[in-house]
């Protein structure tokens, strides 16, 4: 049996917060359903694209400076 969402409105101060889909909190993005599906997706598409520049650039680097570019400005993300 499937339950009926509650609708609650909350004020501060008289005027009424509204509701967020999702909330970015110290560096997580958090959803109305508390999955991680919207934070995921924020990672991996950040991941891609510093991938993508950086596989632009492979064939000027050598191997070494892949690597400490990926340490320093991919692996964090991750």
């Amino acid at each position: 049996r499937k339950m009926k969402p509650i609708s609650i409105s909350v004020h501060l101060n008289g005027t009424p917060i509204n509701r967020e889909h999702c909330h970015r909190h110290l560096g997580l993005i958090l959803n109305k359903t508390l999955t991680w599906d919207d934070h995921t997706s924020n990672v991996c598409s950040k991941a891609a694209s510093k991938i993508g520049l950086l596989r632009s650039f492979r064939s000027r680097l050598s191997d070494l400076s892949i690597r400490l570019i990926f340490i320093s400005s991919i692996r964090p993300i991750l």
